[in-house]
């Protein structure tokens, strides 16, 4: 690319930014979307074996997780198949689970909530119904029963999934294993470095002019719909 063009598009896409800055830095995200790490995907089951929640490649194929409101998506086990997380409440807040009235007809708003616990610990707990064709309902709640409780929730600062979860068919998984985990990060840390500055705007803005996957920030593709919840995310913190 010619060294002027690429000087002009980025500064339209500064200008962009600055003039977006106002309407986007007064979104009150306390808790960023997390996305999958997908080198550390893997729970267990002692029955049903690896449950891995990276479908393929890319933040929208794998289980997405939004701190304070709920998860969705599916992960897959080779023994049980398909599990789902939900696919985005009726409401887009939270998940009901129970039978609701939409224009279309009765739905089973089911899904997995995240719901804040611990200021202190920036803890959240993982509450509702996953669903498995083969298997049933898996009980995101179970875990406050055991002895001592272990639920299964959000470690924030370790960016990890903890506890356990219960299924009628086929027992525990576990989410709480040292070496076999699922690792989430940051959305909005587009370089995953650890922290989020002026570096992922611009490393977002390449994978966006290039119309990479990974600049699909809505899950609707690589469209200004991408820009403005990338800006509205990183203006918010994490």
């Amino acid at each position: 690319m010619p060294y002027r063009f690429a000087q002009l598009r980025y500064a339209h896409a500064a200008a962009l930014i600055v003039a977006l800055a106002s309407s986007t830095a007064s979104a009150q995200l306390l808790f960023g979307t997390q996305a999958l790490r997908e080198s550390n995907p893997w729970a267990w089951s002692e029955n049903a074996g690896f449950l891995t929640f990276r479908r393929a490649a890319g933040f929208c194929n794998n289980v997405i997780l939004r701190p304070g409101l709920y998860m969705s998506g599916s992960a897959w086990s080779e023994n049980t198949g398909w599990i789902s997380f939900g696919n985005g409440p009726i409401n887009n807040a939270t998940y009901s689970n129970i039978v609701e009235s939409t224009p279309g007809g009765p739905v089973l708003n089911y899904g997995v909530n995240v719901v804040f616990d611990d200021v202190q610990t920036a803890s959240f707990r993982l509450s509702g119904w996953a669903w498995g064709e083969n298997i049933g309902w898996i009980n995101f709640d179970a875990g406050t029963a055991t002895s001592p409780p272990n639920p299964a929730r959000y470690d924030f600062n370790a960016k990890r999934l903890r506890g356990y979860a219960w299924s009628e068919n086929v027992g525990w998984f576990n989410f709480d294993d040292l070496a076999v985990r699922v690792e989430y990060y940051c959305r909005t840390d587009f370089d995953q470095n650890g922290s989020i500055d002026t570096l992922d705007i611009f490393e977002f803005l390449n994978a966006w002019f290039s119309q990479s996957s990974s600049a699909d920030f809505a899950c609707t593709g690589v469209n200004v719909q991408a820009i403005f919840l990338f800006l509205q995310s990183w203006f918010a913190g994490c």
